[in-house]
């Protein structure tokens, strides 16, 4: 359990350290990736020896961080192409790392990420490896499968709470508005009112007086 956890932390690390690296490299939509052979992939692990033995002889601890990180994406690699492929090119690879472990050790000391990934490719057969891995990668695919659904779902529901509050604050200031144009109504109603009410009372007032002038001219 111990070592499966650690080929998965391995994976994980693997994955952000090749991030740029797949950006660059990755493939044009719809294009096709060609299948690694069994002979590609051996040579490829040939290629990586020669390179890790040179900078082990240099003692350049930091080239050989970035080469061992560089197998482990190499194995991904080759796992998404051809499973065989990448069984053929571990076989080869943790051979090495088993015979030069300790000059490994040597070079970059206590550094966790080397020593735990030299442990993870040697720890247990090129097969497990290579299932172990493999189904990291599925669990970090379905992972980000499902956190870009979850995203996907939380903007479409933000996007409806958004059109539900602009459709709540349009209703809102409609009846705002409208509230506001009855006022106006009926304050010019009062108004008209009033003044209508003003205008009958000096009517009548008017009427009133010349009555009343009229019957004093009559002697009334």
């Amino acid at each position: 359990m111990k070592k499966i956890m650690m080929m998965v932390v391995a994976v994980a690390a693997m994955t952000f350290a090749s991030c740029g690296q797949k950006a660059a490299n990755a493939p044009e939509a719809g294009e096709e990736v060609a299948e690694v052979t069994t002979e590609q992939a051996q040579e490829a692990a040939q290629g990586i020896i020669s390179e890790l033995t040179a900078k082990l002889e240099s003692k350049d601890a930091s080239a050989v961080q970035e080469l061992i990180t560089s197998i482990q994406v190499k194995v991904a690699e080759f796992i998404k192409s051809n499973p065989e492929a990448a069984k053929a090119y571990v076989e080869q690879v943790q051979t090495y790392l088993k015979e030069n472990a300790e000059t490994i050790k040597t070079v970059v000391g206590d550094n966790a990420v080397v020593n735990t990934a030299v442990q993870t490719l040697t720890a247990t057969s090129a097969d497990d490896v290579v299932s172990t891995i493999s189904n990291a990668l599925t669990s970090s695919e379905e992972n980000a499968e499902a956190a870009a659904t979850s995203v996907k779902e939380n903007a479409e529901q933000a996007v409806e709470s958004v059109k539900e509050n602009a459709k709540e604050k349009a209703n809102e200031t409609f009846d705002n508005a409208k509230a506001k144009a009855n006022e106006k109504v009926n304050e010019a109603n009062q108004k008209v009112n009033e003044k209508v009410n003003e205008a009958a009372q000096k009517t009548n007032n008017a009427i009133n007086d010349a009555t009343n002038k009229a019957a004093k001219k009559l002697g009334l």
